[in-house]
């Protein structure tokens, strides 16, 4: 009875064993596999990083242009107020030629007519101050259509540096991810 003991204990220590065996195996295969998928993930999840800091370095020197189009009717209620004096400077020859008559009366012989000629010239240098005071009420509506093409800058933004900043950490990220797993 004892060798049935002593056997039926190699048999089953020896069961045990291969049980254990096949089960660090098992579990040595698991863990491969998983490290395995788990640099292929570092690998590709490197990539994505790299090309999504690739893309924002492309963005930040983005120029965004648009044509937009303003079709508006703008009213316009003003009043213009002229407050000045105007200098008028006026020099000019007035020549006259006229011929008057002028009743005289002569004592004995009545009243007589008496034509006098008169030819002359006025000579007029004179500067005329005229004072303008004039208010203007303009109350109108302006139709506005037009094309406004608009161009902007990204690199002359503050969207610039907050794109600057993603990219230079996706940057560091990609770094971190190409290195060896293995510190």
């Amino acid at each position: 009875m004892s060798t049935e003991k002593v056997s039926s204990a190699k048999r089953s220590f020896s069961i045990s064993t291969i049980l254990l065996w096949i089960l660090v195996v098992a579990l040595i295969a698991l863990s491969t596999i998983t490290l395995l998928k788990l640099i292929e993930a570092r690998k590709i999840t490197h990539q994505t990083v790299a090309q999504a800091a690739d893309l924002l370095a492309a963005l930040e020197d983005l120029r965004i242009e648009q044509t937009v189009a303003i079709q508006e009717d703008i009213p316009i209620s003003v009043v213009i107020t002229i407050d000045e004096t105007l200098e008028v400077p006026v020099q000019t020859d007035v020549e006259i030629e006229h011929e008057t008559t002028i009743p005289v009366n002569v004592a004995p012989y009545g009243t007589i007519n008496v034509t006098i000629p008169i030819e002359t010239t006025i000579p007029i240098d004179m500067t005329f101050d005229i004072p303008m005071e004039i208010t203007v009420p303009v109350e109108t509506t302006v139709p506005v259509d037009m094309l406004v093409p608009i161009s902007i800058d990204l690199s002359e933004t503050a969207l610039h540096d907050i794109l600057a900043q993603a990219r230079a950490a996706l940057a560091e990220a990609a770094e971190y991810l190409s290195g060896s797993i293995f510190p």
